[in-house]
């Protein structure tokens, strides 16, 4: 399970979050669409949140999509964590917080925490970018960009580090999809929260419906195009709470696409005194 870091967030409930200049945050309401049987907002969801605040927060400090684009160079999500105490429900508010915490090699990394109506920690973060040759379809340095950010902070919210998940053997269940146009983003190419809604859509319907995903980690290693077909991987490890491998590998070549990590709890607070 995910350790928190030993710092100024220490704490899964810390109350108000210190106000910083250099963190950006942004306000969604939970909407009914949002929310899954046991009325609880989507882990999708609050992914798609964190990337909408990251790319708000990219736009003002001059190195958004647009700004990018104008070098032939893009943003693509490289690897992310995720870890949720407590699920929002319908009708909720929360705040999206994020910043740019540094580089680390070609990775540009950023963190995030959500905070209830109360201004309490529910959830936390962290995540690498990798920046693109649109041409090459290579990684660029992406430390030139990261320097043009006038104010950061170091500041992290999980002590894990974002490493290479392993490969899958034998998997438990296998599942082929097809990339639709409704799939695609930007850059043309499958939006990562579409590789989550994949991920979780192999997880077995009774579980779903008594089990919270607390925990979620990828690498997203390869393009996922349209027209493209995939298969959907799934195995249970060990781990004493429900806990899964992902995979998606396209069919054609036999390339994966990405790996992924989730594990479950039916409570909607975890317990971190035990920990």
């Amino acid at each position: 399970m995910i350790k928190l870091m030993e710092n100024e967030i220490t704490s899964p409930n810390p109350g108000k979050i210190e106000q910083d200049s250099s963190i950006f945050k942004d306000e969604y309401s939970i909407r009914s669409y949002e929310v899954d049987l046991k009325g609880n907002v989507t882990i999708q969801t609050l992914c798609q949140f964190m990337q909408e605040t990251a790319s708000k927060h990219a736009h003002t400090l001059g190195l958004g999509l647009d700004h990018l684009f104008e070098e032939n160079l893009t943003w693509v999500l490289s690897r992310l964590l995720v870890s949720i105490d407590t699920f929002p429900k319908w009708g909720d508010t929360i705040t999206v917080h994020t910043w740019p915490t540094g580089v680390d090699h070609l990775f540009a990394l950023r963190d995030f925490l959500i905070t209830d109506k109360a201004d309490v920690v529910i959830g936390k973060a962290t995540s690498a970018w990798l920046v693109i040759d649109l041409t090459k379809r290579r990684p660029h340095r992406v430390k030139p960009f990261i320097d043009r950010i006038h104010s950061l902070t170091d500041k992290r919210v999980l002590k894990a580090k974002l490493g290479k998940l392993p490969s899958m053997e034998h998997p438990d269940y296998i599942k082929v999809l097809s990339v639709r146009y409704s799939d695609l983003d930007r850059n043309s190419h499958v939006n990562s929260i579409e590789y989550v809604e994949w991920l979780l859509e192999s997880i077995p319907f009774e579980l779903r419906k008594k089990y919270n995903p607390v925990e979620l980690e990828i690498n997203f290693l390869s393009e996922a195009m349209y027209g493209d077909e995939i298969s959907n991987r799934l195995k249970k490890d060990d781990s004493p709470a429900p806990s899964f491998m992902h995979s998606l590998v396209r069919k054609e070549d036999g390339q994966e696409l990405c790996r992924a990590r989730t594990v479950w709890l039916t409570d909607n607070k975890r317990d971190y005194s035990k920990r």
